[in-house]
């Protein structure tokens, strides 16, 4: 009986995140177009409310490109691997109605890990040269990022002496205070792990049209760009459990905000910044973080 409530209770947060997605592409739209002094969706039904789910229905309405026998089952199950790894993600969070995970820090670890292999092989075998510069871009950002994204899931384990993300959200400030700039480096490879701008490199569209999924259309670009939203409201759930203690209410609206935030406010830099970013600037933080966390604990 415990079991079917746990699951009843997951199907529903899942629901809620899913319609989360459809709004918040309108909150996105909308945030950018008053930071570019626009209206941005405003016609379908009232103020443009109707208008994720006419977004919806146009995507659902376009068609895939068919493929090879040997190429179709990798191409079609990749967007759908996507898909299953943002999923996991959301029930590895702790949410206050939930029971918390032991190890959830290092199940989401794995995950975000994880998500980059599908990415590569929906590019790989899109059999387009913008794809495949896409995946390798992938391959590349996810190797450099998941570093010093690792190395501050190591620093919260050394202060809170637990794989928890229950308990990370319990230091508070903590974190801060011991390495102030552990913060900055967390947020923004949790914006480089989700691909988005300023680091939304594998898509890329000034330089590779679409990236990775130009040659995906329909229903599996919908699960697609639903991976990615979805994986974009993970990482601010994650950002708000961390930073400012619960994921809920204010909390979740501020961090979301901020993140979202960044896309109109930050250009999208070049690749070899990115790269240089991460191996230059961001792992040394991020030992240093490690350093002084053990020497706090």
């Amino acid at each position: 009986m415990i079991f079917f409530s746990y699951l009843f209770a997951e199907l529903i947060l899942l629901v809620s995140f899913l319609l989360m997605v459809a709004f918040y592409t309108l909150f996105e739209r909308k945030v950018m177009g008053l930071s570019q002094s626009r209206l941005g969706p405003s016609k379908v039904l009232l103020k443009g409310v109707g208008q994720p789910f006419s977004d919806v229905m146009k995507l659902l309405s376009k068609m895939s490109l068919s493929r090879s026998n040997e190429e179709e089952l990798w191409y079609t199950l990749a967007p759908c691997m996507m898909m299953i790894v943002s999923v996991s993600v959301l029930g590895a969070l702790p949410f206050y109605f939930f029971p918390s995970y032991q190890t959830s820090g290092v199940i989401i670890m794995f995950l975000l890990s994880v998500s980059a292999f599908w990415l590569t092989l929906s590019g790989w075998f899109s059999n387009s040269s913008y794809s495949t510069l896409g995946a390798c871009r992938s391959v590349s950002q996810s190797l450099s990022f998941e570093i010093p994204l690792a190395l501050c899931f190591i620093s919260l384990f050394l202060i809170s002496k637990s794989l928890s993300v229950r308990d990370w959200g319990q230091l508070e400030l903590t974190v801060l205070l011991v390495a102030p700039w552990s913060g900055l480096i967390l947020l923004f490879s949790f914006i480089a792990e989700a691909g988005r701008s300023p680091f939304d490199l594998p898509e890329s569209e000034s330089e590779l049209v679409s990236g990775f999924n130009v040659e995906y259309g329909g229903l599996l670009f919908t699960l697609i760009f639903l991976s990615e939203t979805l994986m974009m409201l993970v990482i601010s759930s994650m950002f708000s459990i961390i930073f400012l203690h619960q994921c809920e209410g204010w909390r979740f609206v501020l961090s979301l905000f901020i993140l979202t935030l960044i896309r109109p406010s930050v250009p999208r830099i070049r690749f070899d910044q990115a790269m240089t970013a991460a191996w230059l600037s961001m792992t040394p933080t991020a030992i240093s973080a490690v350093f002084l966390s053990s020497m706090w604990s």
